[in-house]
């Protein structure tokens, strides 16, 4: 099953950290992305129905590090 988890960050400089991060984890993602404009991140993974998935949970963690909150993608 496909998801998506937008956050958004205080600057555009922030943001880019957060995506740059995301790529080099070893968070199975199938798309990590800006989204409306240059502020906000949008993240595509597949969930994983066999197990627990903490996929949002760690996404999560990781954006509140950078002071990224979740918004409605």
């Amino acid at each position: 099953m496909n998801n998506q988890i937008a956050f958004e960050f205080p600057t555009a400089q922030i943001a880019n950290r957060f995506i740059n991060t995301l790529r080099g984890s070893k968070l199975e993602l199938a798309s990590v992305k800006l989204y409306r404009g240059n502020t906000s991140v949008l993240i595509s993974y597949t969930y994983q129905q066999l197990d627990f998935d903490r996929t949002a949970s760690e996404l999560d963690e990781i954006a509140a590090s950078f002071d990224g909150n979740e918004v409605n993608p």
